[in-house]
């Protein structure tokens, strides 16, 4: 009797674990770190397990100099790719936004800029390159526009543009960042762990049990 009350106090103990770590799960946006940037340069998307570096990286690169540094193994971009439009929509949408992304976009902008950044430090907008073609020798990119600590702020309150247009690969502009991104190893929350292993020593310590003679 004392053994079945001991298991069911610790069913409930690990339930209340394990409901702590999906709850805060449910937040698919969060910050990460990296060793070869700063804190919070990187943000982690928990639905794709992708994790996007932070635009003012790679603000003012061309994509051809970006595309070199991708591959070479000693630089600290080495393991990032560009993403793609579609990758970064579904960034947008783990960050609360809804498609069609084409104009007035609404106040989920201001947190995915927030963990994104700027294009250029201290500014409002974020223009970035995508590894999507439209035209031989270009690459498309978007643009994330912020205006809530403007005053007055304009109308619409933001902007979320996947095609905004097109740059070639050569030519860099100061205000044009990269999207980059790479897989995110992302590790079991330790509820589950703790669940799981205490789970398999309760069972075996009932087996065990099982076999004293009464």
């Amino acid at each position: 009797m004392m053994y079945h009350c001991s298991f069911n106090r610790f069913i409930l103990i690990s339930l209340a674990l394990l409901g702590l770590s999906v709850s805060s799960a449910n937040a698919a946006l969060t910050s990460g770190f990296d060793n070869h940037f700063d804190v919070d340069s990187i943000t982690l998307d928990s639905v794709s397990g992708l994790e996007w570096l932070d635009l003012t990286h790679t603000a003012g690169l061309s994509y051809n100099v970006v595309s070199a540094r991708l591959v070479d193994t000693a630089d600290d971009l080495f393991g990032w790719r560009y993403a793609t439009l579609d990758e970064v929509e579904d960034f947008w949408t783990s960050g609360g936004g809804l498609s069609p992304y084409n104009g007035g976009a609404g106040n989920w902008v201001e947190g995915v800029f927030g963990y994104w950044g700027p294009s250029v430090a201290g500014e409002e907008d974020a223009f970035f390159l995508s590894a999507d073609i439209n035209t031989s020798g270009y690459h498309e990119y978007g643009r994330l526009a912020d205006y809530t600590g403007q005053d007055p702020v304009p109308d619409p309150l933001a902007y979320a543009i996947l095609h905004y247009d097109e740059l070639q690969d050569h030519t860099s502009v100061p205000r044009v960042a990269s999207a980059l991104v790479r897989v995110s190893v992302v590790p079991v929350p330790a509820a589950i762990w703790l669940f799981g292993t205490a789970l398999i020593g309760l069972v075996g310590y009932g087996k065990r049990k099982s076999k004293v003679p009464v």
